[in-house]
């Protein structure tokens, strides 16, 4: 790894993003069929407890959470606007080649985009879009 700049640890690049889901299942199976990941450790972690899969893609990997009895994202966090209100963490991005493409692929398999903007009109433009895990697990 080749970096422009020194840092008091060293060499540092993107490893995971964490984030808690209701159904670990429906979560793992979307982000293989809508995004590419594989599936690469499944654990639990008994003093949490937490059933625990990694999915991966490249070099990044997502730790996706299932904590029984855990609270469900309130309404406010749903919206991007509104969730910068709330400190903590806010989204993780992806680029890829053809943003239309990809807004076109993911609304094909319904999935549901934070507004109706024509991405197809501003290929630079960021799409923002929340799995519904808990809506169905067919996304």
């Amino acid at each position: 790894m080749t970096e422009s700049f020194t840092s008091a640890i060293g060499p540092l690049r993107a490893h995971h993003f964490g984030i808690s889901v209701p159904d670990l299942e429906a979560a793992v199976a979307w982000y293989q069929r809508m995004l590419g990941f594989s599936l690469e450790e499944r654990l639990f972690i008994e003093k949490i407890p937490a059933h625990i899969a990694f999915v991966k893609r490249g070099d990044f990997r997502i730790e996706i959470f299932q904590v029984e009895g855990a609270a469900p994202l309130p309404d406010d966090r749903r919206t991007p606007n509104l969730d910068l209100k709330t400190h903590g963490n806010k989204h993780m991005c992806f680029e890829v080649p053809d943003v239309p493409a990809a807004v076109a692929a993911l609304r094909a398999a319904l999935v549901a985009l934070n507004d109706d903007k024509d991405y197809a009109a501003d290929a630079m433009t960021a799409i923002q879009f929340v799995p519904r895990y808990e809506v169905s697990a067919d996304l």
